[in-house]
């Protein structure tokens, strides 16, 4: 019990002190692990309301990146957004078609996006020149956790303090 209370104070700890940038990277980092976890399931599926658990967490994860997207008539954000709607209505395929290669298409996008925001993280933290981190990601303050969740849930926090993408600049 108490490494479990220890691994909720890190990972507390770590989207208390994370950038919005780095925030991005944890929900695609997960999103991709309940991808791969999901794809390696064989079925027909023995537990049914872990399988489907499971898969009400990405599509949240999902939902969430998605929301974080600024609204803005930019060609990126539109691409962004685009992609995301995609990957909501293949993860709708695959919860119906139960195939891993869905999973799989799932696990491949977001490895491309999680290499993306990993070269994103580490320009930012760099201050690489000509890169406006704050123009990406408009406030650097770290975002307020629920104080009601045991473990802190990014798309839980209030809403004021979600972190956008301003691709405009």
């Amino acid at each position: 019990m108490q490494r479990y209370e220890s691994s909720d104070k890190y990972l507390s700890q770590s989207v208390q002190n994370a950038s919005p940038a780095r925030l991005r990277l944890m929900l695609i980092d997960r999103g991709l692990q309940l991808a791969q976890s999901l794809a390696s399931i064989a079925h027909p599926v023995a537990d049914e309301a872990s399988y489907r658990n499971q898969s009400l967490r990405l599509r949240d994860i999902l939902g969430e990146l998605l929301s974080g997207v600024t609204a803005t008539e930019s060609e990126v954000a539109k691409q962004v957004s685009d992609l995301y709607v995609f990957l909501l209505q293949h993860l709708t395929q695959a919860e119906t078609e139960a195939s891993p290669d869905n999973w799989n298409d799932i696990a491949h996008v977001l490895e491309v996006e999680q290499g993306t925001w990993q070269e994103v993280c580490a320009q930012a933290m760099q201050g690489t020149p000509g890169f406006p981190a704050q123009t990406v990601f408009p406030s650097s303050a770290p975002p307020s956790s629920p104080s009601t969740a045991s473990a802190p849930s990014p798309h839980l926090r209030d809403q004021t303090q979600r972190p956008t993408l301003n691709f405009e600049a």
